[in-house]
């Protein structure tokens, strides 16, 4: 049961994912949505799929193939304790701004939000979601109710929002989650009008002599007109 081909097996995926893990890893475009899934339980494979991995955010942040990514895998990356723990991949995630990171195998429906640089970031433009999914399945269940015991999320895209349900197998909701886009952003008449001068007078700066930290800032003028930073 730990080998690919028996989730392959039993899952309708794309077979676009790397060699060695055809079947468990791939990915969709699903309007304006960029969906991954990754195989991170077996270490097989791992360097080809970070490439693979981000070729495909390049692709979709800079071509603007999509306004949204969320990636999918098993093991939770961003827990602080156990070896499931993935800074090369959290880092990834974060310099191409993933919006959602579901996980499961703890079976905790435990949330964490903004996740920038091994910490909980206090600017919601930064950083990373990432949601560990609840309990389910026959491992756990024991005496309950199998319908009110397995949980299960719906995951709903709407405008600039990823909205996730928690529900059960009867469709009772246990809880609604909604994230914020961090890519996208609606560009106004005025940022399309917009001269390269009037851009470069919105940008401003401090600089922290105690960190060595500059903060940079800029209107809505730069949304649409700049490429990267």
């Amino acid at each position: 049961q730990w080998d690919n081909r028996f989730h392959a097996a039993y899952n309708a995926l794309p077979k676009n994912g790397v060699e060695g893990k055809v079947g468990t890893s791939c990915y969709y475009y699903y309007n304006n949505v960029l969906f991954i899934l990754v195989e991170n339980m077996n270490k097989s494979s791992y360097e080809a799929q970070m490439e693979w991995m981000e070729n495909l955010l390049k692709e979709a942040r800079y071509e603007k193939k999509a306004e949204m990514v969320i990636v999918g895998m098993h093991g939770p990356i961003q827990t602080e304790t156990d070896s499931d723990r993935d800074e090369t991949m959290m880092a990834l995630f974060e310099k191409y701004s993933v919006d959602l990171v579901l996980t499961g195998h703890y079976h905790t429906d435990e949330e964490t939000r903004n996740y920038w640089r091994g910490e909980r970031s206090s600017n919601d433009l930064l950083g990373v979601n990432y949601l560990i999914g609840s309990v389910s399945g026959v491992k756990g269940v024991g005496s309950n109710d199998p319908m009110v015991f397995a949980k299960g999320y719906v995951v709903d895209v709407k405008g600039t929002k990823i909205i996730v349900t928690r529900i059960d197998a009867n469709g009772k909701v246990y809880s609604v989650r909604e994230y914020e886009s961090k890519k996208y952003e609606e560009i106004s008449d005025e940022a399309k009008n917009a001269s390269k001068e009037d851009i470069m007078n919105s940008f401003s700066y401090t600089v922290n002599q105690n960190t060595s930290v500059a903060t940079f800032k800029w209107s809505n003028l730069a949304y649409g007109n700049v490429d990267k930073v």
